[in-house]
């Protein structure tokens, strides 16, 4: 209900969202995080596959354009890397997925922008597969900032992969903080 994340049971809530309060208002993961997927979105991000955001992109916008709609979005906005490693990667994934995203999302007559200057990451943080939930919370917090600019109602967060949400719920608390009232997040695979 809040995450989209599989249960074993008949809960309406993961052990993850029934154990703390989220920031975002609720979100998507496309696929589970196995092996094809795992490949596919590691070569994103990690072997400059810039292409595999095109299919990503492509597959969410189609599997996504209801939910958006219901939702009313106004923009997606991809989570940001700080700049010290866009730099270093050269591109940030979660923005390709965004961008191609949209191209797609207009093909088919729903025209929602991409704003990846709102959000920025201030502070440059560890890589988040490498901590465990606790060190991930503690990790993200105070890493964003919002930029002045456009204020919106309803935004969709973009990401390649959710793990433990630790990086959504704090860039929801910073939109929110700054007026947004709606936050919800899409990916294109959930652990």
């Amino acid at each position: 209900m809040c995450c989209s994340k599989p249960l074993e049971e008949e809960d309406e809530f993961c052990e993850d969202c029934r154990g703390r309060k989220r920031q975002f208002d609720q979100g998507w993961g496309m696929l589970l995080h196995d092996d094809a997927t795992r490949k596919i979105l590691y070569d994103l991000k990690f072997h400059n596959r810039r292409d595999n955001a095109d299919f990503v992109g492509h597959a969410m916008a189609g599997y996504f354009a209801e939910q958006l709609k219901n939702w009313k979005v106004q923009a997606l906005i991809p989570v940001p890397l700080h700049k010290k490693r866009q730099k270093r990667r050269g591109y940030n994934q979660a923005e390709l997925i965004a961008k191609k995203m949209a191209f797609w999302l207009e093909q088919a007559g729903l025209e929602i922008p991409v704003d990846r200057e709102l959000l920025v990451r201030r502070n440059s943080t560890l890589p988040q597969r490498k901590l465990n939930l606790a060190s991930r919370a503690k990790n993200m917090h105070n890493a964003f900032s919002v930029t002045e600019g456009k204020k919106y109602k309803t935004v969709v967060l973009i990401d390649d992969i959710f793990t433990s949400g630790s990086t959504l719920d704090e860039c929801a608390r910073t939109l929110k903080q700054a007026g947004i009232q709606r936050v919800y997040f899409l990916t294109a695979s959930i652990v």
